[in-house]
């Protein structure tokens, strides 16, 4: 750095044991100084990294848990009960087959299925296929139970399907499909349904026995009533 004259003769009288030379020595040892403490300060960046790090842990671990809890248990769903007592649920693997039994013919390539319940929906889905499990109104008028099967076309109120709304408790799956009046205009044509908001079906029967298909229904139907078991896998 250059100094004036000036400059050395006021530091001169100023301070008499010290040079033009020293001071400016000093001046830029103050500046080296000030430069070093500005790059300490920067330091911080490191720190910012690390909390980022922090953070998309944090994120990560909490998309993790809602992930977890989205998908909810995977089960077998087992009869507990008249014929098919102990026997598990079994569909075909082909995606267009709506049909699920117990104790099928051996010839049509059933297997046991394995089962999601979501949570937030109260559904349960078919693990392999995301098929999900619905009650087919049969009958007309106020139909007195639907038969359970993967779902095809558009359930949802007033529909010939609807969801099945479940939870566990205890190892025990239980569902509830409202209730519905339906009407049929014409043989061969699909129903026309209006559900109710006031009533369910909460129970689960075999529709004959030998024909090991699942019903929800209400009370008093003369039919083998039986629980489902949810086994986890």
């Amino acid at each position: 750095m250059t100094i004036s004259a000036a400059e050395t003769t006021a530091t001169s009288d100023a301070y008499t044991t010290t040079t033009g030379t020293k001071e400016a020595d000093m001046t830029t040892e103050m500046i080296t100084t000030a430069t070093s403490t500005g790059q300490t300060t920067t330091t911080a960046a490191p720190e910012t990294e690390t909390t980022t790090d922090i953070m998309t842990t944090i994120t990560s671990e909490a998309e993790t848990t809602t992930a977890a809890a989205e998908a909810g248990p995977t089960f077998r769903i087992i009869a507990s009960g008249g014929s098919a007592d102990g026997a598990p649920l079994q569909g075909p693997d082909t995606v267009e087959a709506d049909v699920v039994m117990f104790n099928p013919p051996a010839s049509e390539g059933f297997r046991p299925r394995t089962y999601i319940l979501e949570p937030n929906t109260g559904r349960v889905k078919d693990q392999d296929n995301g098929r999900y499990l619905c009650g087919y109104y049969q009958g007309t008028d106020w139909v007195q139970s639907a038969s359970i099967h993967a779902c095809t076309g558009t359930p949802g109120p007033n529909q010939p399907v609807e969801y099945l709304n479940c939870e566990i408790f205890e190892g025990t799956l239980f569902c509830t499909l409202p209730q519905a009046r339906c009407d049929q205009r014409e043989i061969g044509m699909d129903l026309t349904c209006e559900t109710s908001g006031n009533f369910i079906f909460p129970y689960f029967y075999l529709s004959a026995p030998g024909n090991q298909y699942i019903l929800i229904g209400g009370t008093g139907l003369n039919l083998t009533p039986i629980e489902l078991i949810a086994q986890e896998v």
